[in-house]
């Protein structure tokens, strides 16, 4: 019995041995992958390897310092607090955890907690440069300037070279316009240490208050050198290349940073934008559509996914997101009486389509668009005087527009062979003659107006406009 007891003891011992050996190596390989993930903004993945990890090992500090992060990066705040705090209690620095909860409590809006955990790390650390910086940073983000001055001044007291803190107070001076001094301090700190990245970032965005948008360009460019994983400085560049209108950069900066982590609905739908800016509306639509899927609610991303559709042909899809955002808020919506009435024409839905072009002339009486397309869409209500109409007060407005001039002078061309009355007949032949002329003088290779002038003398079938007058006026300005 002895005997038997014994080896069921050294068996139990050699089973813990194993499994202790195997469970380690495990949590060993977890972790490894959780860090590969994490430092690859996979951020969802590595959260499911490092909660493994955790399970393997559940006071490992470092497990649950990752664990916080890789919360707090995917917007789970609650538990974000939760592991930063068990690594504190399991060993992990207090000053970083500090920091990080800091972080956290600012990012969901409890500025005053924010504060209280720097104020920790302080205690711990009266005379380290860095945890004053970083309460100063704190401070000047809620525009509490003397006491972002103050901790500043206290960071510099402790070491004057400190360069985060003479980055700090450059950024302090440029929040007071005060550019001269701003840029002294930032030429400081590149001569202590030109690889501080976020240097670059406050310089870039300097130069980008002062409209000097070059030298921005250079700045967010070497900050994604020394950055590289941070989709700050890509986003930064998109927007500027995006005011050049050089839509390609714009688009190649913009999806790096959704690459490097930046999956947030707003950026999607910004490269949905950026997508249609550049005549891409397949790519604008689908990545609209993404964008849409995780922000249901956006009344400018369903405005432009109906633009996407309405460039790629499929109508109906654009009426059905136009009225979508016509649900979400129908007076906003009223600026986009003009994609409306573009949309409703495609889908031959002509009344409607009338309906949204008036609405965009009591909104903008110079509306030379919504003029001519209320015309075209007049014609194919074959109502002709209205057409005639809208078409001379678009020209009255535009008067060297070529496609206004060709189509009334096809309506007068047309009209003629309406009416049996000799006089209106010859007085609608000399308007089409004037029309025609007028294109040709406008646009002396214009082959339809020289048909045109050719066919007078024949009965002219009844005719549809070609195309839609889409040359409406747009913002090149981004609508969060």
């Amino acid at each position: 019995m002895n005997f038997y007891k014994c080896n069921i003891f050294k068996v139990a011992i050699l089973i813990f041995i194993m499994s202790t050996i195997t469970f380690g190596a495990n949590f060993d390989e977890l972790f490894s992958e959780g860090i590969a993930l994490r430092d690859s903004n996979r951020f969802a993945e590595a959260v499911v390897k490092f909660e493994e990890a955790v399970k393997a090992k559940s006071k490992h500090p470092d497990a649950n310092y990752n664990l916080g992060y890789l919360y707090y990066k995917t917007g789970n705040f609650e538990k974000a607090i939760k592991y930063y705090k068990n690594s504190q209690k399991f060993g992990f620095d207090p000053i970083k955890i500090h920091h990080a909860l800091a972080q956290v409590y600012q990012t969901i809006g409890d500025k005053q907690t924010a504060i209280l955990e720097h104020y920790e790390a302080i205690k711990l650390a009266p005379k380290n440069p860095f945890v004053h910086t970083v309460l100063a940073d704190l401070y000047l983000e809620q525009r509490s300037m003397s006491l972002a001055d103050q901790e500043y001044t206290n960071a510099l007291k402790l070491d004057s070279m400190f360069v985060p803190a003479i980055v700090g107070k450059a950024n302090l001076f440029k929040h007071n316009r005060e550019y001269a001094e701003a840029l002294k301090l930032f030429d400081k700190a590149k001569a202590i240490d030109s690889t501080y990245a976020p240097l670059y970032l406050s310089l870039g965005q300097l130069h980008t208050e002062n409209n000097t948008f070059n030298k921005a360009v250079i700045d967010f460019t070497k900050y994604t050198e020394l950055a590289p994983s941070d989709p700050e400085g890509y986003k930064l560049l998109a927007e500027i290349y995006t005011q050049f209108r050089n839509y390609p950069l714009a688009i190649t900066n913009s999806k790096k940073a959704i690459e490097k982590g930046d999956t947030a609905a707003g950026s999607l739908r910004f490269l949905g934008y950026l997508y249609l800016k550049a005549k891409q509306p397949n790519e604008a639509k689908n990545v609209l559509e993404q964008a849409i899927a995780r922000r249901p609610d956006d009344l400018n991303g369903w405005v432009d996914l109906g633009k996407a559709y309405m460039l790629i042909d499929s109508g109906r899809s654009a009426v059905d997101a136009y009225m979508k955002a016509f649900t979400l808020d129908s007076f906003s919506v009223s600026n986009y009486a003009f994609d409306f009435g573009i949309a409703y024409y495609q889908v031959s839905k002509f009344d409607s389509s009338v309906m949204m072009f008036t609405r965009k002339i009591a909104l903008d009486t110079l509306a030379v668009g919504a003029y001519i397309n209320r015309g075209y869409a007049y014609i194919l209500l074959k109502k002709y005087d209205e057409a005639v109409k809208d078409l001379q007060k678009g020209i009255k407005i535009k008067p060297n527009d070529v496609q206004s001039h060709l189509v009334l002078g096809q309506i007068y061309a047309f009209l003629k062979d309406q009416t049996k009355n000799v006089s209106t007949q010859q007085n609608l032949l000399k308007q089409a003659k004037t029309e025609f002329n007028t294109v040709l003088k406008l646009d002396p290779k214009n082959k339809e107006a020289k048909q045109g002038l050719e066919k007078l003398a024949t009965p002219v079938p009844e005719f549809k406009p070609e195309n839609i007058y889409q040359d409406e006026q747009e913002e090149d300005i981004y609508n969060p």
